[in-house]
């Protein structure tokens, strides 16, 4: 984890990819692997808390749809261009360190929430916050990864996506079920304070040895990458593709708890009755769905973005365009299911 050489501001642009051990890349990629995992924990915990947090709140859907959806992803949205502008001009590692703590105390702040609109403004923070990791964390493995090993980094990275989700569903089920939902945004926030510590005291930017003036010379206008990426129809592709995807993904997981809550209670309860008879193990419903829709899609989620990272690394090795052929299978094929 020992960097070899600082980057010098004459160095060519990937200098830093020699700059720094293999084992330090490995560790920045595993770092932002467990950032990533916080960061979809914290961003999925409302899901699996929505029944409670509406019976105690006394909350309608459409409120929950606020609070699970909207609220979110407005500012994640169109604040992640901004800080993403910015991560270009400035140390990205800092800016990474800092959206997580600012989310894990706005992940926590939603425990204390009195009524709908403190935890609809609390859940607000947490897509402003966390608008600022994926642009910088994306930039940064491209930085420290060589080319041909560029997609498996970024399916280890991705591949927190769905372990923080599955997290989220069956730990936040589990700790729901014994201390309620407010503890559980309470114990929630810790983790991503104590990793934000981490990431500040030993994620590096490889640009930060560069003047001011090298990084703003090194960076285009924004007018102008705006209008490069607006001419490119396969932005625009890949923007209609994540979106229609997205929309089904965070559609479902969101009310798909609620849906097993009051529709399947019943069956619940005789399940949780009969795990306890046999193996003296309390699991009420909450905790029983949170962990099955978290075992489900969590680990079949982790294999299958490992696998397209994988994937994507021999398929690059023959020619760079084919790597779009992963998604363009896998998207498809997931929608019958």
């Amino acid at each position: 984890m020992e960097r070899v050489r600082t980057v010098r501001e004459d160095d060519g642009p990937n200098a830093h990819v020699q700059s720094v051990s293999a084992q330090y890349r490995r560790y920045v990629v595993w770092l932002l692997f467990l950032i990533a995992v916080c960061n979809f924990f914290d961003r999925q915990l409302i899901n699996i808390l929505a029944e409670p947090i509406k019976q105690d709140l006394d909350l309608a859907d459409w409120q929950l749809g606020m609070l699970t959806g909207l609220s979110f992803a407005v500012l994640y949205t169109f604040a992640g261009i901004p800080i993403a502008v910015i991560a270009d001009r400035t140390d990205r590692a800092k800016i990474i360190s800092g959206a997580l703590f600012l989310w894990s105390m706005f992940t926590a702040l939603c425990g204390s929430a009195q009524s709908f609109s403190q935890l609809l403004l609390a859940r607000v923070g947490v897509g402003l916050a966390e608008s600022g990791c994926q642009p910088p964390s994306l930039s940064l493995i491209a930085d420290y990864t060589p080319p041909e090993k560029r997609s498996s980094s970024m399916g280890h990275y991705s591949a927190g996506i769905p372990i923080g989700g599955l997290m989220a569903l069956g730990a936040g089920g589990v700790i729901a079920d014994q201390f309620g939902w407010r503890i559980t945004f309470l114990i929630a926030g810790l983790p991503g304070v104590l990793l934000a510590i981490l990431a500040f005291l030993t994620l590096h930017d490889p640009r930060a040895a560069q003047s001011r003036t090298v990084r703003a010379a090194a960076s285009r206008p924004v007018k102008e990458c705006l209008t490069e990426l607006a001419r490119t129809n396969i932005v625009w592709w890949l923007c209609l593709a994540s979106a229609a995807m997205g929309m089904v993904g965070y559609g479902l997981v969101a009310f798909l708890g609620s849906f097993f809550m009051r529709v399947h209670e019943t069956g619940l309860l005789e399940l949780s009755g009969s795990i306890e008879r046999l193996f003296g193990l309390h699991l009420g419903p909450l905790a029983l769905v949170g962990l099955g829709l978290g075992l489900i899609s969590g680990l079949s989620g982790a294999i299958g973005t490992w696998l397209g990272g994988q994937i994507g690394d021999l398929l690059s090795r023959q020619n760079m365009a084919i790597l779009l052929v992963v998604p363009g299978v896998a998207g498809p094929l997931a929608f019958p299911f």
